[in-house]
């Protein structure tokens, strides 16, 4: 009786092993994955000079984990078993908080505050036909609830302390207070733009431009899981992304420095993508011009931004008539002046302080 037992273990562990590889052989190959959102490892092409260099073997490695059949099951029963059954506070530097996903930000990296304060610096002495000149920072999730948890935390203190005293032609507008949690997606590290009216009404009060939160209507385009939700392989009620349009989101005509044709406000065909937040503006682009012939000012504005601009930067299209935004992970500064126009326009640098402790991307 025993040795059956044994011989039927055995027997379903080499056909458990065996429909794997089998499965591994059969299935088609996928080029994407949504659940990790990224593209996967290829079969490497075989040859002499690849296989000497041990680059074919690196690659097949790589190939066979991105394509290993029922890959995103095995991450979540791997990220359930470090948080249910060794109970670790993090995974990978990702931890939950009641239904809300986080990723630990830390430590603080002055020399990299100090790097964005350096470029940010460097761009304003470079352009003295500026107008009026700001600086705002925009806290991650952590801010609100990592220390308060028992989890490591940034001196967000110091951070702003070393960026101000970095750009001293700045004004600073802080936007702290006008933060809570529930301002932030749970799966995502991106803050909700239904949720930004106060900011929008807090930039434009500092900056002397007209606002109204009366001209929006929200709808909601549809459910999604975020980036930490991706990220950590957990299972997460999923998030809802909705949109604030306004006469000036509707009408206003985006351009943008990499495409040819006029892009939307929101670009919904976006949000089946890999990166829903991409609905927002396109998502990640170098530089991008917004004109509204109606807005209720003549002024201009340009913004410094990183892609929690993205659904910013739609909420004052009906304050500015121009509206430049440049993201300086992408484009030379040296090169500003083919992009943006200066002279007497208002400018906004804000950043948010994951990007801000890695100043060093900043071009």
């Amino acid at each position: 009786m025993e040795r059956a037992k044994k011989t039927a273990l055995i027997a379903v562990f080499a056909l458990f092993i065996f429909g794997l590889g089998a499965a591994h052989i059969v299935l088609p190959d996928k080029e994407l994955s949504y659940a990790e959102r990224r593209r996967l490892g290829k079969l490497p092409e075989l040859s002499a000079e690849d296989i000497f260099s041990g680059e074919y073997f690196t690659e097949l490695d790589e190939y066979l984990l991105d394509q290993f059949p029922l890959r995103d099951e095995f991450r979540t029963l791997k990220a359930g078993a470090a948080s249910n059954i060794f109970f670790l506070r993090d995974n990978n530097g990702l931890y939950s908080i009641g239904d809300g996903i986080y990723k630990l930000e830390y430590p603080l990296k002055t020399t990299q505050v100090e790097l964005a304060a350096k470029k940010i610096s460097a761009v304003i002495e470079a352009h003295p036909e500026m107008g009026d000149i700001y600086l705002s920072v925009i806290p991650d999730k952590n801010y609100f609830v990592a220390a308060q948890n028992g989890y490591l935390s940034i001196d967000y203190d110091s951070m702003l302390e070393t960026l101000r005293f970095g750009v001293p032609s700045a004004e600073y507008i802080d936007l702290f207070p006008q933060l809570t949690l529930e301002d932030y997606y749970r799966t995502d590290t991106h803050w909700r733009q239904e949720r930004l009216l106060p900011v929008a009404e807090t930039l434009c009060a500092a900056m002397d431009a007209p606002f109204d939160p009366e001209h929006f209507a929200e709808s909601t385009v549809g459910s999604f899981q975020g980036v930490l939700a991706s990220q950590s392989a957990l299972k997460a009620a999923p998030d809802e992304l909705r949109i604030l349009e306004s006469e000036g989101t509707k009408t206003a005509l985006v351009k943008s420095a990499e495409h040819e044709l006029p892009l939307s406000v929101y670009t919904l065909e976006d949000f089946s993508g890999m990166e829903p937040y991409d609905t927002y503006l396109s998502g990640a682009e170098a530089v991008l011009t917004i004109e509204n012939p109606n807005a209720a000012s003549d002024k201009k504005l340009v913004i410094f931004r990183d892609s929690f601009g993205s659904s910013l930067a739609p909420l004052l299209i009906d304050s500015y008539s121009k509206i430049t935004l440049i993201d300086l992970r992408y484009v030379q500064s040296a090169f500003l002046d083919e992009f943006a126009e200066f002279d007497s326009a208002d400018v906004l640098f804000i950043y948010s302080t994951m990007l801000l402790n890695s100043g060093g991307i900043l071009k």
